[in-house]
């Protein structure tokens, strides 16, 4: 049997973007090149059809790979595009059977199968019992297939379903995921552990996983990523568990057996703000911990009951607080525009998104998606609309094809409508979740603003001009970038005389933004050099000299406004991602130096012009500091 695996990947049509292949689907690829008689080949496909043409590519690149069976591994923003996928590679290979699943298929498995006739099986859930019995299944002339569990199937014109696979309960005993079937990847996701013990009415984990939380042993984690660093390279690992600080002592087991090893790695985690403490924090911090990801949702008390997380919002603050002390990179992720929420709620949402960005989080918002078989789904199923806006949750670019499929379906496709919310208007809530992005460029500014006028909310006031007519959003006059930034800047005015400090921080943070947004440029990224001194240089367009009259590094360090002493001082500033930005101190001959370099300079003609400025190894420390800290890139080749 020749089995090709797709991937839920959304590279883009005729781009080399690398693909990020979930470990589930790599874990099941493993299991079945373990078995007598199955060939297995994982085929990554773009995701995105703009024609026709597209489609067909896509589908002839697994058409060609003769398979007898092809599983496609589902997620919400990419199911319509793996539905037209299929249906097109049925049409090419008929002979072939197709599965399904992944959560979005498990999902909707008797809606998909009564949908779409292409579609022969849904492998519902955790597939790791049912997958290797199914392949073994079908591998006969004449397939039993009702006595495996978790799967959905059509006999005639009747759907079955097997009673569900039990969930796997020991996870170390799983075998690890095929790694040396995608390429090295510098951060890698990792499957530490599965299910949610909560029951937020918004989530389908929970319903995939039925609240069953698992986690793998800490040296099981810590077995994997050792090998796939020694093998593969990666250095930072995001371990995939929705709540991995629930059991305290489980964190602190796990701590402490990364120090034992002192691995040169980093990794990341999600987690709840009620299941963590500073001290917890700081231990994890010192432990290798990278990123923490809190899922706040809602920053009102009435919404976090009716939602079903529960938090209590007071916690959110300390949480933040607790993890950018101790040095991680916090995000907080927060949903907008529930379908009873209130404009009192999403006043109080939108004040706290406000508060964790000064505090030093990344904030993230996005409308509800309704995901399907969830609470929402059920009881507001009926009021689906559909604007062609979507959810960053089921962010997608949808052909003709895909979006014909979503407006025939909102059964199936619901994460790609929208429920109307009396919290605001559609406009303004879009807005509102495109701003967090924006303003996460902006933390100091706040800082700032949230000291000298604690009632005044930039998001609110966004949301109100957007409602008037003042910003238009979407369509060729969108001008949400524009407003925010006037937004801010008639705050600031307000807040703050000319020459003050915020003035001066507001000026600082506008121009990073733009200069950020003007590299986004692909000969930025990978550049490497022969390492000889004839590679030219170039000058990133995102970093940029500035004299500031406050010492603005000592306020970046601290926060501490009375630490930012009157003076005047010479920046490079370098914008990197995600709002953050580094600020390099420059000595006046340094900055001169800098601003003589141009671009296609050799690294010899580049030390010679420095050293018309400084001393001849000061200039050399200083150029080799520029290439290996990216605010000068190294380019092979002479002129």
């Amino acid at each position: 049997m020749r089995l090709v695996l797709v991937p839920p990947s959304t590279t883009v049509v005729n781009t080399q973007v690398p693909v990020e292949v979930p470990s589930g689907i790599l874990r099941l690829a493993q299991i079945a090149r373990r078995m007598d008689g199955v060939e297995c080949i994982l085929q990554p496909v773009p995701l995105y059809y703009p024609d026709r043409r597209a489609l067909e590519g896509a589908a002839l690149t697994i058409a060609w790979r003769e398979p007898d069976v092809v599983g496609f591994s589902t997620w919400c923003h990419t199911y319509p595009a793996q539905v037209a996928l299929a249906q097109e590679l049925a049409r090419i290979r008929p002979q072939c059977r197709i599965l399904f699943g992944g959560p979005q298929a498990t999902a909707t498995d008797v809606e998909t199968l009564r949908a779409f006739p292409f579609v022969d099986l849904v492998a519902r859930g955790e597939a790791e019992v049912t997958f290797p019995r199914l392949l073994t299944a079908l591998a006969a002339s004449d397939p039993v297939l009702d006595d495996i569990p978790g799967l959905s199937f059509r006999r005639g014109d009747q759907i079955v379903r097997t009673g569900d696979a039990t969930p796997v309960t020991d996870l170390d005993a799983l075998p690890w995921p095929a790694y040396d079937l995608m390429p090295p990847r510098e951060m890698l996701y990792l499957d530490s552990g599965r299910g949610c013990p909560y029951a937020c009415k918004y989530c389908s984990t929970s319903v995939f996983f039925r609240r069953q939380h698992r986690l793998r042993s800490p040296a099981s984690i810590l077995d994997e990523m050792e090998y796939v660093h020694r093998r593969y390279g990666t250095r930072i690992f995001h371990l995939t568990c929705d709540s991995f600080t629930v059991n305290r002592r489980y964190v602190e087991q796990f701590c402490e057996a990364f120090r034992a090893r002192a691995l040169p790695v980093r990794w990341g985690c999600m987690t709840r703000v009620d299941c963590v403490d500073a001290p917890l924090l700081q231990l994890m911090a010192d432990s290798g911990c990278l990123t923490v990801l809190y899922g706040i949702e809602s920053g009102s008390p009435a919404m976090q009951r009716s939602i079903g997380k529960r938090l209590n919002v007071a916690q959110v603050r300390q949480a933040t607080e607790g993890a950018v002390r101790a040095g991680l990179m916090t995000y907080c992720s927060f949903i907008l525009g529930f379908p009873d929420e209130t404009p009192e709620d999403l006043a109080q949402t939108l004040a706290m998104m406000q508060a964790a960005v000064a505090l030093g989080a990344k904030v993230y918002a996005h409308t509800l998606a309704v995901m399907p078989d969830t609470a929402y789904a059920r009881e507001y199923g009926a009021q689906l609309r559909y604007d062609g806006e979507f959810s960053s949750t089921s962010m997608a670019y949808l052909g003709a094809a895909e979006e014909a499929l979503v407006r025939a379906h909102p059964d199936i496709f619901s994460p790609f409508y929208y429920l109307p919310s009396p919290a605001a208007s559609r406009p303004a809530l879009l807005a509102a979740t495109r701003a967090g992005m924006l303003l996460n460029w902006f933390r100091f500014t706040l800082l700032l603003l949230d000291s000298a006028t604690p009632e005044r909310n930039v998001y609110q006031e966004l949301c109100r001009r957007v409602d008037s007519g003042q910003i238009p959003i979407g369509g060729p006059e969108d001008s949400l970038q524009e407003g925010l930034l006037r937004v801010l800047e008639e705050q600031v005015a307000a807040a703050a005389p000319e020459g003050s400090l915020l003035r001066e921080v507001f000026a600082l943070e506008r121009e990073v933004l733009v200069h950020r947004q003007a590299e986004l440029d692909p000969e930025a990224a990978g550049i490497a050099g022969t390492g000889s001194e004839h590679d030219t240089i170039r000058k990133p367009r995102c970093c940029f000299t500035l004299t500031a009259s406050y010492d603005l590094a000592a306020f970046f360090r601290s926060g501490n406004p009375e630490e930012a002493t009157r003076a005047r001082h010479d920046y490079l500033i370098q914008p990197v991602w995600d709002g953050h930005f580094r600020l390099y101190p420059l000595s006046p001959e340094k900055r001169a130096a800098y601003e003589a370099l141009h671009d296609g300079s050799t690294i010899a003609e580049a030390r010679q012009l420095l050293a018309r400025y400084l001393p001849s190894d000061e200039a050399s420390r200083f150029l080799d500091n520029c290439l290996q800290y990216w605010v000068l890139h190294r380019l092979g080749g002479a002129r």
